[in-house]
């Protein structure tokens, strides 16, 4: 006789175990210009729309973890570790050699370097400097303790550790710098949206809407974005100002990602469904949710698409900043509750013996029928059921 094949469509039969996602319910954002004149400002579209969903709690993938950098320098820390144990054994002119040598690493890999080091390092050969020489040394330790002072306005020295001599040198520096005239310091890079940290404090996103005026004298710029290599650069500022342009790489597997979401994101924004490649892309970012925006001047529609099911919240507009809380609040909505993916529940009943029909070809031919059908259904009872959302519903 022939077996009978029980397949529940609207219903799951009870006991019915839906499938499981194969991607986590993370989000990977990506936004891009509709031409090379817009892409600056869709870079730092980009960084603003991923804070404001950090902050409305969206579970977004972290770039930092799934594309690391390469190991920065640690020549430097090396080498001022040295230094700092030879002065600690009184070992004087080795100490200081070691501290001049660990400057001269962090000025070839500003990357390595933090403000506050770089401050440390000027200080310290400057008060070894006064150790070896006493008031011959003067005019090198105050050299020395005015480039601190430009690195980190918040340095002291203890008269009572150091001495007399190196207090009066580390005075004239500060008053030093402190007459020291200002310049703007302009702050530039590719991509745009990259956060700006000085004197260890984070000033904004380039590129900078205003230049911040700071004593003339060389400084440390440092410029992170999540997905890409620091960099670091030295500004000699000067009355007229100075200005750092910096080429920020992309960690490896980064910007392969970014050139597919490029082409991705520009034929599939507006399309109307989910594009099919679009899982791949996820599966890169290990997220099943990929927020997605073209800048298009004024105009920046934004969606959501769910690789797994193949659903598209759209028409959600980005005009502004404050405009970003709201499209924020919308993702969240759509992906802590998406449609499931569709249960398939079947009954095994053989008659007249033979292999159970789940093993027949045939079967697994009308399930993936039955699932597409099943698939749709769901999906269209979950639209309904969030007013003022458009949701689309498709197949990845």
């Amino acid at each position: 006789m022939l077996p009978l094949l029980l397949v529940v469509l609207a219903a799951p039969a009870k006991g019915a175990v839906p499938p499981k996602p194969t991607l986590p319910p993370r989000a990977a954002v990506f936004v891009v210009g509709a031409d090379r004149e817009q892409a600056p400002a869709a870079e730092v579209l980009e960084v603003k729309l991923s804070s404001a969903l950090e902050e409305a709690k969206v579970d977004l993938t972290d770039l930092e973890s799934l594309f690391p950098a390469p190991a920065a320098d640690e020549s430097g820390a090396k080498l001022f570790a040295e230094a700092k144990k030879g002065f600690d054994d009184l070992d004087y002119e080795p100490a200081l050699a070691n501290a001049e040598k660990a400057l001269e690493a962090f000025t070839a890999h500003p990357e390595s370097a933090t403000a506050a080091t770089l401050a440390d390092v000027h200080f310290f050969i400057g008060a070894v400097s006064m150790q070896l020489s006493g008031k011959a040394g003067a005019k090198k330790a105050q050299e020395s303790f005015a480039r601190a002072l430009l690195f980190n306005p918040n340095l002291d020295l203890n008269a009572e550790v150091y001495g007399k001599e190196a207090k009066k040198a580390f005075d004239k520096a500060r008053q030093e710098v402190a007459g020291k005239g200002m310049g703007p310091l302009t702050v530039t890079s590719k991509p745009a949206g990259a956060a700006v940290t000085l004197r260890e404090k984070l000033i904004g996103l380039t590129p900078l809407a205003e230049p911040p005026s700071v004593p003339a004298g060389r400084h440390l710029v440092k410029l992170t974005r999540p997905g890409f290599v620091t960099s670091g650069s030295f500004a000699d500022v000067s009355s007229s100002g100075a200005s750092v342009d910096a080429t920020l790489s992309p960690a490896p597997g980064y910007g392969e990602a970014r050139e597919v979401a490029s082409t991705l994101l520009t034929n599939g924004v507006g399309s109307g469904k989910v594009p099919p490649t679009a899982k791949k892309l996820a599966e890169v970012m290990k997220a099943r949710f990929l927020v997605v925006a073209v800048k298009r001047g004024a105009d920046t529609p934004l969606e959501v698409w769910d690789v797994e099911t193949g659903n598209r919240l759209g028409e959600v507009a980005l005009t502004d900043d404050a405009s970003l809380a709201a499209a924020a609040a919308r993702v969240k909505d759509f992906v802590d509750q998406p449609s499931p993916l569709a249960p398939v529940a079947v009954a095994e009943v053989e008659q007249g013996g033979g292999a159970p029909v789940y093993k027949k070809w045939w079967f697994w031919t009308a399930v993936g029928v039955v699932a597409v059908g099943t698939a749709t259904a769901v999906g269209v009872a979950a639209a309904s059921s969030k007013p003022g959302y458009n949701v689309v519903l498709g197949t990845p």
